[in-house]
């Protein structure tokens, strides 16, 4: 045993040191400016603030763009360019999402950061019932025309009552975008952007709701000379007159006229001259509909309730906003980071709500989007490299009469699995001992020298007799039959493209029928294919009429995995399924 004493203990001490060296090798420390912020607590703060500042130097121009593109709608609104505004409303939307995301990477504070968010959202929030309300006002414009050319006055009473709603509510809006555009100025004068659109759109918006007032009041002294009888009066009542989220308050009224009282008489609720709910009236003329407070924004609604031309009383309806409470739970396995947690006010359950997860690590940042379930339970999944990485959930969204509310940062270290370290480790290990134990086994069992007697030799001296057996049978040459079983699997990979191709990139789910391509050659036609041999070497293994419809297949399939054209999903499947059924797939 000693002889191999020196070398047990040499093959040791080289596992040990590949054991040591191997995480250096796989991950090699090259220093750059650009590494330097996942440097943990090694970090550079020169080199942080020069990242810094070129990230914002480079988004400062779209910035300015941004925070003054509002103006445009405005305008259009303004001079009621109806398709320039629903262009303008859809840019400003996706632009608004697009800095959501770009705004980590400019020179301002973590507060300063999440104030510019919350603005952005109320800001488009504004714009967009901007937008909607003075559609809705040119509408009555329209029909207030049009009746007086019927010179009908009763529905000229309708239109001057159902305008000075739409008026209430423009001021209000007017009102906020007043206070978010300052603030959006602010944020951009944090990093030296002086945008003098930003004022632009608050005096076109102002000019604006002069228009709208002179109108408006041009319409109320119109109907003030119309003596209109009326013989109906609508009456509505909001008890309680508000609530907070999780709420359920109830619009009630009565219906009266002379006479009979029609049952089943249609009531419509508008809220924020929006229709709510419709609901109809009992056989005493009495009405009720529930409002539930829960895509409200915090602050005072108008409610109103409509019966063909007659309508009720403006009656205010005051959301109160209460305190979100957002959690954050996490679960590691492997490499994917499982994000959940749960949204809360006054201990109800805040459904349908955007919660956004913030996940920074070493030398990344990104961020996702997703919606609380009738719970107010999230989750998120998120593949990641390994690294110490930070997680938090946000939600912030003035839809709802919830405030804006923030998990705790989470830190989550990923480690590198060295699961492939202890197998190859246990290998060399076996392999030398299971070494050692034959040679010892052999040693141990070596033969003595032994004298054989005649009676003994005799035994190996006779001829053995063996029985005719049967013939062999001949090896058949014929190509092997596929079983139904193989035919499924390889189907399998056409009902994995079908059912997830909505969720992949079009790259990716393309490489599913590849991968089914690859498995259905080896399968069906008995060759092997080697990694090393690209799809065009796969096809040149087929015979001359399946070679064909495998060269369609594998063109339209380069073009989406390499991105040189865009091409049709549909059309690589079907390309897939003309082969597969070629080379023996059906």
């Amino acid at each position: 045993m000693k002889k191999y004493t020196g070398p047990i203990i040499f093959i040791a001490l080289s596992i040990i040191f590949v054991v040591l060296l191997m995480p250096f090798t796989a991950e090699p420390e090259i220093y750059s400016i650009e590494d330097v912020e996942g440097a943990g607590q090694f970090k550079n703060p020169i080199a942080l603030k020069q990242i810094s500042q070129e990230k914002t130097a480079d988004l400062m121009p779209l910035m300015q763009e941004f925070i003054g593109s509002s103006g445009s709608i405005v305008l259009n609104v303004r001079l009621n360019n109806v398709e320039d505004v629903e262009e303008n409303l859809a840019e400003y939307r996706r632009a608004s999402k697009q800095f959501d995301n770009l705004v980590i990477n400019l020179d301002m504070s973590e507060s300063e950061i999440d104030e510019f968010r919350k603005n952005n959202a109320e800001n488009l929030r504004n714009l967009e019932e901007l937008v909607n309300d003075s559609a809705a006002f040119e509408e009555l414009n329209h029909l207030e025309i049009q009746y007086q050319d019927e010179n009908n006055p009763e529905k000229m009473y309708s239109i001057a009552y159902e305008g000075e709603a739409l008026r209430q509510k423009l001021e209000q809006e007017f009102a906020d975008y007043q206070n978010t555009s300052v603030a959006l100025a602010k944020s951009g004068e944090a990093v030296n952007i002086y945008s003098e659109q930003s004022d632009f759109s608050v005096e076109e918006f102002a000019e604006y709701m002069d228009e709208v007032d002179q109108i408006q009041e041009k319409r109320l002294l119109s109907i003030s000379d119309i003596n209109i009888e009326l013989q109906e009066e609508l009456t509505l009542e909001i008890d309680p007159p508000g609530g907070i989220y999780g709420d359920t308050i109830n619009a009630t009224g009565l219906y009266s006229q002379t006479g009979n009282i029609p049952t089943g008489e249609p009531v419509t609720l508008y809220i924020d001259s929006i229709k709510y709910a419709v609901s109809s009236c009992n056989v005493t003329g009495e009405y009720s509909i529930p409002i539930s407070i829960t895509k409200m924004y915090a602050g005072t609604h108008l409610a109103y309730t409509r019966i063909e031309d007659v309508f009720s009383p403006v009656i205010p309806v005051s959301v109160t906003g209460t305190d979100g409470i957002l959690t954050l739970n996490y679960s590691v396995s492997g490499t994917t980071i499982s994000s959940s947690g749960r949204l809360t006010t006054e201990g109800r359950c805040v459904s349908g709500a955007p919660v956004t997860l913030y996940i920074k690590g070493p030398d990344t940042e990104d961020n996702a989007t997703v919606y609380t379930d009738n719970f107010g339970e999230y989750l998120y999944e998120t593949e990641v490299e390994p690294g110490e990485y930070t997680i938090q959930s946000v939600f912030s969204d003035p839809v709802f009469p919830v405030s804006e509310c923030r998990s705790n940062k989470l830190v989550v270290p990923i480690t590198k699995s060295n699961l492939y370290l202890y197998i190859i480790l246990f290998v060399v290990t076996a392999a030398g001992a299971g070494y050692l134990i034959l040679r010892r086994r052999n040693k141990s069992e070596k033969p003595k020298n032994t004298v054989i007697s005649p009676k003994e030799t005799s035994i190996f001296d006779k001829t053995e007799e063996f029985l005719p057996s049967e013939p062999l049978p001949e090896i058949s040459e014929t190509k092997n039959e596929i079983t139904p079983a193989e035919v499924v699997a390889i189907r399998e990979y056409r009902s994995r493209y079908i059912s997830q191709r909505a969720v992949l990139s079009s790259a990716e789910a393309a490489h599913i029928l590849g991968e089914g391509f690859t498995a259905a050659i080896q399968k069906y036609s008995g060759q092997e294919c080697s990694p090393s041999e690209t799809m065009r070497e796969y096809t040149a293994k087929l015979d001359d009429m399946c070679r064909k419809k495998a060269v369609v297949f594998v063109t339209l399939y380069e073009a989406i995995v390499y991105g040189t054209d865009q091409q049709d999903g549909d059309e690589l499947l079907s390309a897939w399924d003309e082969v597969i059924t070629c080379i023996g797939g059906e």
